[in-house]
């Protein structure tokens, strides 16, 4: 019963360090970020049908913070759009389309864990576990194209 608490706790420590890093330019950091993605796609397949309340609140959360994260990177595009070329326009703004879609596949992961049936708790798990870290890899990219 300790490890889905520290599940949370620790998803929502690398969520928030993930999110309000400006950059992942350093390897180091890049690294990390991609094991403590790995570690909590790991870890959410351990709860059972019976946490999916704690579960549901820290998805929500992360959610929330990565709606807040679009947001910031939106902004500063607009910002910096006057002085950017047009290529470099275009792949910025396809970054970001891609982490929103990615965003949104795990919103539809997250509604089948407030929804879902107890018989398809595992598979909403292990969909939510792979939506989870598709939404890494693209937070990793439209961080790196970004100015």
């Amino acid at each position: 019963m300790q490890k889905p608490n520290l599940f949370i706790l620790f998803v929502t420590l690398a969520l928030a360090i993930i999110l309000t890093m400006p950059s992942f330019g350093e390897k180091t950091t890049k690294m990390k970020m991609k094991e403590e993605v790995k570690e909590a796609t790991e870890m959410i397949k351990k709860y059972s049908v019976e946490q999916r309340d704690e579960a549901v609140q820290s998805v929500k959360s992360t959610l929330n913070n990565m709606d807040n994260r679009i947001e910031e990177m939106e902004s500063d595009l607009n910002e910096k759009w006057e002085r950017m070329s047009t290529s470099a326009r275009e792949k910025k703004k396809k970054s970001i389309r891609a982490l929103k879609k990615k965003r949104n596949e795990v919103a539809e992961w997250y509604g089948g864990m407030k929804h879902g049936s107890a018989n398809a708790w595992n598979e909403i798990k292990s969909g939510f576990s792979n939506a989870y870290e598709a939404l890494g890899e693209a937070l990793n990219k439209a961080e790196k194209s970004l100015p």
